[in-house]
C-alpha cells in the first residue's frame, strides 16, 4: 500500500516536508468544487507548488455537484 493524502483549503498551510517525512507519497489536492471558476480552491497553487518542491507526487481533481450528464458536462466546460 502506498500513503497519500487528500487536501483542500480546509486544511489551510500545510508543512510538506513533514507530510513526507511521516511517509506519505502522494497528494490529492483540490482545485476547485462546483459548477464555476470562481469556486476555485484558493490553496491549490500552494498545495501544489510546496508538495511538489517537497518531492510528493502531486494529483488534482475537481469536486463535482454534477446530478445529471448535463449538469457535468457543464462543469467540464467551466
Amino acid at each position: 500500500m502506498i500513503l497519500g493524502i487528500d487536501i483542500s483549503k480546509w486544511q489551510g498551510h500545510v508543512d510538506f516536508n513533514a507530510v513526507k517525512a511521516s511517509g506519505v507519497k502522494f497528494v490529492l489536492i483540490r482545485a476547485g468544487y462546483g459548477r464555476s471558476v470562481s469556486q476555485v480552491d484558493h490553496y491549490f497553487a500552494e498545495h501544489y507548488a510546496q508538495a511538489k518542491a517537497a518531492g510528493l507526487q502531486v494529483g488534482a481533481y475537481w469536486y463535482s455537484y454534477a446530478v445529471s450528464p448535463a449538469d457535468a458536462a457543464n462543469e467540464a466546460r467551466t
